[in-house]
């Protein structure tokens, strides 16, 4: 059943196991004979049988905590419109780490710094300041976790629906640090001052900025390969001449179907893939298969 599958744009996925719980919901639909999601392509293709309907794929993809939209036809502005967003999404992500390296970096110098024989202001000594210390540590890591604050609400939610993911992992290891942290600082308010060695804010902050900085670095590749495609995309013109009823006009080429018959005259970009009905050509796919000499098409009837 190839010719009726269905396809739709995902959104919200951070992993595999993300693919995976979307695969595995959508398949318990009665109407639904097969679905795969491929991460890369955040692209979610589903086999139907009788009785489908998209709305019963979309509520079931929202109910595990994502967002989906059906796929109509992929035109060049609507991919351009893509590459837009993400590249805003990337520039957005890279603010959120330097936002977090900058908090992360003094956090990890006052709680490890003493260990290694870096010196510290004397206000922040833990022996002669120990409220100072731990209070500076706790300030430290609250921008860090509001910074990472979709880590939390995204893992919870999926933990909540036991479907969790890479990010209930990052929620509930970092809480638990953080959790106890604060445990810590409470004491050392109530003067035991020996829990100013039982802190964790580090760890919470080192790992919220660790992970934006691999997503950003994969959401940056995929923004690299988007633009790549893009730049291929391009290359199309933007009419093309057909043949419809017997009758050559000149349309969009984005406004091509199946069955059209194109005329390409000498020196013309093609417009889509197709078999060569009539004629004979050279044709550059140097940028598509690396192929430096033109490759001859004519009609195979």
């Amino acid at each position: 059943m190839e010719n009726d599958k269905k396809e739709y744009k995902l959104s919200g996925m951070t992993c595999a196991a993300c693919a995976m719980t979307i695969e595995m919901v959508v398949k318990e639909l009665p109407t639904v004979k097969e679905a795969t999601v491929n991460l890369a392509t955040e692209k979610l293709t589903v086999f139907p049988k009788e009785g489908f309907a998209s709305e019963q794929v979309l509520e079931a993809v929202k109910e595990a905590g994502y967002q989906a939209a059906e796929k109509g036809e992929q035109k060049q502005s609507d991919y351009a419109k893509q590459v837009a967003e993400k590249k805003e999404n990337v520039r957005h992500m890279a603010r959120q780490i330097w936002f977090a390296v900058g908090v992360t970096i003094p956090l990890l110098y006052i709680s490890m710094g003493s260990m290694i024989g870096l010196p510290l202001p004397a206000f922040l000594d833990s022996r002669a300041h120990p409220i100072t210390f731990v209070l500076a540590q706790l300030l430290l890591t609250l921008p860090a976790i509001g910074i990472g604050r979709g880590f939390y609400t995204r893992g919870f939610r999926n933990l909540a629906k036991w479907h969790p993911n890479m990010d209930s992992l990052i929620a509930v290891g970092t809480s638990a640090a953080f959790l106890y942290s604060l445990y810590s600082v409470v004491q050392v308010l109530f003067g035991h001052h020996t829990f100013v060695h039982q802190l964790y804010f580090e760890s919470v902050g080192v790992i919220i900025t660790l992970v934006l900085l691999g997503k950003y670095l994969e959401d940056n590749a995929k923004g690299r390969t988007s633009q790549a495609i893009q730049s291929l995309m391009s290359l199309v013109p933007n009419q093309a001449t057909v043949i419809r009823y017997g009758e050559v006009v000149t349309i969009d080429t984005e406004d091509i179907k199946v069955g059209d018959i194109v005329r390409i005259k000498p020196g013309e970009r093609m417009p889509v893939d197709g078999v060569v009905i009539s004629g004979q050509t050279y044709v550059d796919e140097s940028m598509m298969t690396g192929e430096s000499v033109p490759v001859e098409k004519m009609s195979e009837m």
